[in-house]
């Protein structure tokens, strides 16, 4: 079914506008009768409306209801959208600068300074005893890994732990500092021989 529309109002789309407009100066007009009770809203329509044009009324504000409603709608939509967009732009950015300080680096990088193959790497990464992480549809490897300040057996054993997260989840878990590890990262944990209470910490942050 097609519905016909005014080609006046697609025309001059201010006219539209200026109606949007008046809509918002009136916002406490409009509140004031949302808070009146059912009969005294029918009350103040008998007042305002002849009997004559009184379906007439009721028409037309349910279009403007249902219009209002889509506009709502399409509103939040258009707030959720610039939402995740800011968020995605924001998260790009945060892991993009992870590769150019090297705090994540490309598995070439990470098998030269463990002294490892690539197969050797694929098989932990399928173990969950190192992860990845997708910078810009490529993988990167956190650099603390090859940090020689942590035990790696003992570092992959927490990596084991998280199981099977996404790596940025991962990541997140041992670079966010902890309460239950007296405020510092897990990695920070595990330089200062805190093993058990990282595992433990990554145990309740995998269950989560």
């Amino acid at each position: 079914m097609t519905t016909s529309v005014n080609p006046d109002l697609l025309e001059k789309p201010t006219k539209a506008a200026q109606f949007l407009s008046s809509t918002i100066a009136h916002e406490k007009d409009v509140a004031a009768l949302a808070s009146l009770n059912d009969d005294q809203l029918l009350r103040f329509v008998f007042k305002s409306f002849k009997a004559s044009r009184r379906t007439q009324a009721a028409n037309i504000a349910s279009h403007i209801a249902s219009t209002f409603e889509r506009i709502a709608t399409l509103l939040a939509a258009q707030d959720a959208e610039n939402l995740l967009s800011v968020a995605k732009k924001r998260a790009h950015d945060v892991h993009t600068g992870l590769v150019a300080r090297k705090a994540v680096i490309p598995s070439g990088k990470l098998t030269d300074a463990l002294g490892i193959t690539r197969q050797a790497l694929s098989k932990a990464v399928q173990a969950n005893r190192i992860f990845s992480v997708e910078v810009g549809g490529e993988n990167y490897y956190p650099g603390f890994f090859a940090d020689p300040a942590i035990e790696r057996r003992k570092l992959e054993r927490v990596s084991k732990t998280l199981g099977g997260l996404d790596g940025w989840q991962k990541w997140q878990f041992f670079t966010t500092p902890k309460a239950s590890l007296g405020g510092v990262t897990p990695l920070e944990a595990l330089k200062r021989g805190r093993y058990e209470k990282v595992v433990t910490a990554a145990t309740g942050f995998a269950e989560r």
